[in-house]
C-alpha cells in the first residue's frame, strides 16, 4: 500500500512515512519504481495522525513549511525552514507553480511569514472545501511539462536542446542546452503573458519576471536555482542594479552563485533587465 499524501517530493529526493495507509512494502515498490529515473527514496519516521504532506511542505528553491510539532524539523536541517502561526497548525500545505505560492485563505498569519521569507504568495479561498477536508495539494492535478529525460545525465551524450512552450524565446537561440552536465539558459526577459506592457513594470517587477522564466526553464531542464553556477545580468542602465538586488537576493535565497553583471543597450524596448545563467544539470542543491 502507498498513498501519495504520506509522500513529499523535493526535487529528485521522495520523503515517504509509514502509516495505516503507506506500509513497508509499497515503500520498497516505490523505491524499485523510481531509482531508474534518478529519484532517492527517503523513508522518515512520522508519527502524528495527519498525513506526511499535511505537515509540510516544499517551497522552491529551498524552503521547507512546516508544523514543528507535528513533524520534526531536523529531517530537512538541509533546508530553510518556516514554521506555521501557532493558531494556524494545519497551515503548512502551500502549493508553489511557476515562482508563486498558494497558501490557503484561512493561513493569514502564516502568509505573512512566507511574505516576510521573500516568498511570493497568492491566497486562495477554499473554505467550504476544507471542511469536506480538502486542501490545495488534494484538489488539483499537476502535470509538468517535461523536455527531457528524468535519467541521469550522460556527459558522454551530445548537446540536447530544450524548448520551452511557457517562457517567450528567440527563434534564433534555444532556450536552453545541456551538454557535459551543465545547464546553458538563453537570456530570459521580463515578459509575462498576463502583462504584455513591459514598460509599466517596475525594475523590481521585471526582475522577479526574469528569475521567474529561469526558474521554468531550469525545471524543464532538470535543474533549478539552487544549481545555478553563473549568472549574467544584463542591465539597460546600471542604475537599476541596486533596485532589482532585493528580487535576485529573494529568489536565490541564500544560494550566491558567482556572478558577472553589463551593461546591454541591444536589449528590446521597456526591458530593464535579462539574466542568463549557467547551471549544474542537477534539481539538487550544490554541496
Amino acid at each position: 500500500m502507498l498513498d501519495g499524501n504520506d509522500v513529499l517530493r523535493i526535487d529528485h529526493a521522495l520523503y515517504v512515512s509509514r502509516s495505516q495507509r503507506t506500509n513497508d512494502e509499497g515503500i520498497s515498490e516505490l523505491r524499485e519504481i523510481t531509482a531508474p529515473f534518478g529519484y532517492e527514496v527517503r523513508r522518515v519516521e512520522f508519527d502524528h495522525e495527519v498525513p506526511l504532506r499535511a505537515a509540510c511542505s516544499f517551497i522552491p528553491p529551498h524552503f521547507v513549511l512546516l508544523n514543528p510539532q507535528w513533524i520534526e524539523p531536523s529531517l530537512f536541517r538541509d533546508f530553510d525552514l518556516i514554521s506555521v502561526a501557532e493558531a494556524e497548525p494545519a497551515g503548512a500545505v502551500a502549493l508553489t507553480l511557476e515562482g508563486t505560492t498558494l497558501v490557503s485563505a484561512s493561513f493569514p498569519e502564516t502568509e505573512k511569514r512566507l511574505k516576510a521569507a521573500g516568498i511570493a504568495t497568492r491566497r486562495v479561498n477554499i473554505s467550504e472545501l476544507e471542511k469536506a477536508g480538502g486542501n490545495l495539494t488534494r484538489l488539483c492535478l499537476l502535470k509538468e511539462s517535461r523536455t527531457t529525460s528524468l535519467l541521469p545525465v550522460d556527459h558522454r551524450s551530445g548537446p540536447r536542446v530544450i524548448e520551452v512552450p511557457q517562457v517567450p524565446s528567440s527563434e534564433k537561440a534555444a532556450d536552453a542546452v545541456i551538454h557535459g552536465g551543465f545547464v546553458y539558459v538563453s537570456a530570459q526577459f521580463p515578459f509575462d503573458p498576463t502583462r504584455p506592457n513591459v514598460a509599466q513594470m517596475s525594475p523590481e517587477e521585471q526582475a522577479e519576471q526574469v528569475l521567474r522564466n529561469l526558474m521554468i526553464v531550469l525545471d524543464a531542464a532538470g535543474s533549478s536555482l539552487a544549481g545555478v553556477l553563473h549568472a549574467t545580468v544584463h542591465l539597460a542602465d546600471p542604475k537599476h542594479l541596486e533596485r532589482i538586488e532585493a528580487a535576485y537576493a529573494c529568489l536565490f535565497a541564500g544560494h550566491r552563485p558567482a556572478r558577472s553583471v553589463i551593461s546591454n543597450r541591444a536589449l528590446p524596448a521597456g526591458v530593464l533587465v535579462a539574466i542568463e545563467v549557467v547551471a549544474a544539470a542537477s534539481k539538487g542543491p550544490l554541496m
